[in-house]
């Protein structure tokens, strides 16, 4: 399933911050008290799999706590992986 199509009732995406076709990342906001989150997902192998994880059926995403610390990092990391994958699609690109 794309993230794009995972609309839980309460987490609304603002943006779709990593995504790899199997594993995302989203920045969105947790209604219950109107804070931004990040959260995240394994997407499953194809449109009709709704990923992990869910609840009841229907694709969810799993939201971190909202502290600053986690978020910071989560971050950096993601920053990270995206600069190595545009490096190795650079590399396999001039093969």
């Amino acid at each position: 399933m794309q993230p794009e199509n995972v609309r839980p009732a309460k987490f609304h995406v603002h943006t779709i911050i990593y995504n790899n076709n199997e594993f995302s990342v989203a920045y969105g906001i947790w209604e219950d008290d109107g804070s931004m989150r990040l959260a995240m997902r394994w997407n499953g192998d194809d449109d009709d799999e709704v990923g992990f994880p869910s609840q009841g059926g229907n694709p969810v995403w799993f939201q971190l706590p909202n502290q600053g610390v986690w978020t910071s990092e989560i971050l950096q990391a993601v920053d990270r992986i995206n600069a190595y994958e545009q490096r190795m699609n650079d590399l396999n690109s001039r093969l």
